[in-house]
Order: structure tokens, then C-alpha cells, then sequence
């Protein structure tokens, strides 16, 4: 699993909010037909929503909150379009779930999350996520479909030699630090063993 630093946002002192309390303190308000529209509303988790709104939910906008995970996002089965810009998502391992169980979603937008910063974003993303045609407002090309898997496969195997090596690193650094205390250790050792026998010897 690879997580990213989240980006911060201002800290504050309620509750957490899930898109249930939001839809309840704004009513129909935040529902236009089969668009479920919770921009901006302070969001952080998905939660359980009413399955009257979330089997009927075509289109879900929820850019500019706070949601740093996807539970819960695959009750609303009959999603095409999802909008998740500017939140706190940096775990690519939660979209691996999701093609099974959205197999509607067309139009995805993520840009603004810490996941976006990561090495070949995109095309883990499309790998992930065959059935998405349009991703941050950009449509996907059959090229892009076609070598995502590669990119993504030598991506997984370059983290895995970079965390190989961040371990030997980390073992050879620890040894480093040992030799000394050894040094230390067998000093006072010998010295303690000399000074024995020269008490014997004295006697």
C-alpha cells in the first residue's frame, strides 16, 4: 500500500461531517434530479446515505472537501460521473475496488488531491479504472489504455527495488551504529577481565 502526504487543511473542532448530515441540513437543495451536487461542504466522509438517493445518483459532485477515503463511495451503483477534486485522497489502492462495483462511472475528476502528485498518476488511475472514458477533463486515449498496464507494472516493481534498498540502507546504517557499542562493550570486557588477573596475579 502506498500512501502520500495528505495536504492540510484548516483544522477544526466539530465532528466529522458525512454527506448524510449535509443532505439533511440542506434538503432538496442539494439534490437536482439524479445529481447529488456537495461542493464545498466541509465534508469528511462518504458514510451511509439513504438507498432512495444513493441507487438513484447518476452524477455525484464532491470537490472541495475534506474526504481522504473512498468507503462507502459504491452504494451509489449507478454512478457516471464523480467529481472528487481538491479533497485529501492519496491511497491508490482504494480505486482498485471500485470497477467492479461502478461499472456506470464514465467521467472522473481527481485533480487537486495529494494522489495526483505521484509518479505515472494517470495511468495508474486508467488502469484501475478501464471503464472511465473522460479523466480530470481529458478524454482517455486508446494509447494511454493500451501501455497503462506497463507503466503501471514498472512503477510497482521501481517502489519495490526503492523500498529493498531504503531497507538495506536502514540495516547497514543500523550495523553502523552497533560496531561502536560492540567496540565499547568488548573494551570494558577485556579490561575488566586484565584487571582480574592482574589482582591474581598480585595475590
Amino acid at each position: 500500500m502506498e500512501t502520500l502526504p495528505r495536504r492540510r487543511k484548516k483544522k477544526r473542532s466539530h465532528a466529522t461531517i458525512t454527506m448524510m448530515d449535509v443532505i439533511k441540513s440542506n434538503g432538496m437543495r442539494v439534490v437536482e434530479g439524479t445529481k447529488l451536487n456537495l461542493v464545498a461542504k466541509g465534508i469528511d466522509s462518504i458514510g451511509p446515505v439513504v438507498a432512495a438517493i444513493a441507487q438513484t445518483t447518476t452524477c455525484l459532485y464532491l470537490s472541495q472537501n475534506n474526504i481522504a477515503s473512498l468507503d462507502g463511495l459504491t452504494q451509489f451503483t449507478r454512478l457516471k460521473v464523480l467529481s472528487l477534486g481538491g479533497n485529501l485522497l492519496s491511497r491508490f489502492d482504494e480505486f482498485d475496488f471500485l470497477a467492479p462495483q461502478l461499472p456506470s462511472l464514465r467521467t472522473l475528476l481527481l485533480t487537486g488531491n495529494p494522489l495526483c502528485d505521484a509518479p505515472n498518476y494517470r495511468f495508474r488511475i486508467i488502469s484501475a479504472l478501464s471503464m472511465v472514458h473522460t479523466l480530470d477533463g481529458t478524454d482517455v486515449t486508446p494509447k494511454e489504455r493500451e501501455i497503462a498496464p506497463f507503466l503501471v507494472a514498472q512503477d510497482a516493481s521501481l517502489r519495490h527495488v526503492v523500498y529493498d534498498n531504503h531497507m538495506e540502507i536502514s540495516r547497514l546504517e543500523w550495523i553502523v551504529l552497533l560496531i561502536p557499542m560492540h567496540k565499547e562493550f568488548y573494551h570494558i570486557v577485556f579490561n575488566a577481565h586484565g584487571s582480574s588477573l592482574r589482582y591474581a596475579d598480585d595475590s
